[in-house]
């Protein structure tokens, strides 16, 4: 039985993904049993970044990585190889090329070279969505770790999965469908008896 806070690590650059880091920490609140974990609550003390990133990474049960135009510091690429050496379930979504304004795109080659090797390596070994904006990202990490979560627990009536408030009427009702499609593939004594959408 799921008993305590499930901590979900997020990772992503922050001057292009600042809007989709805000949706998603607000889609997990909605969320029973989930807790948001990401850089704007570490708290540095004198300790050097790299510690405290992977402190909080040890202490998630999930890593969600989210994958924008931009390289960066290559931060997002080391939080996952220390999520996966911890053997973490891994939720990665890249935003859409279409949705990226060139003003948040990588110019630097060396960089762009990198996020593609990277993004090509997280494309053969990772399950990817793409999404398009902030709404989009909030909605499906909802569905996915709703299903996860349904997915994994001995007694999921303590679930109680919500969409994300900004996520469309239609959206909410495609995934409605979903949960009770995965819900009736699951014995009747495990079905998510909570379900709410």
């Amino acid at each position: 039985m799921i008993t305590s806070q499930l901590r979900v690590f997020v990772s992503s650059n922050t001057r292009d993904l600042q809007q989709e880091r805000k949706a998603i920490e607000a889609a997990l609140q909605q969320l029973r049993k989930t807790e948001f974990a990401g850089m704007e609550y570490f708290a540095s003390d004198s300790k050097p970044s790299s510690s405290v990133w992977v402190d909080e990474l040890k202490r998630s049960k999930v890593f969600v990585g989210i994958i924008g135009a931009r390289y960066g510091s290559g931060i997002i690429e080391q939080e996952f190889r220390q999520a996966k050496d911890q053997g973490l379930p891994c939720f990665i979504y890249f935003k859409a090329e279409s949705s990226v304004p060139a003003t948040l795109r990588e110019t630097d080659p060396t960089q762009k070279t990198r996020l593609n090797a990277f993004k090509d390596e997280l494309n053969r070994t990772q399950s990817v969505t793409e999404f398009q904006n902030s709404e989009d990202l909030a909605a499906r990490l909802t569905a996915d770790l709703g299903r996860w979560l349904i997915q994994r627990s001995p007694e999921p009536k303590i679930l109680f999965v919500h969409a994300a408030a900004s996520a469309t009427k239609e959206r909410r009702k495609a995934f409605e469908t979903e949960f009770q499609e995965i819900a009736a593939n699951i014995p009747s004594s495990r079905a998510a008896k909570s379900l709410e959408l």
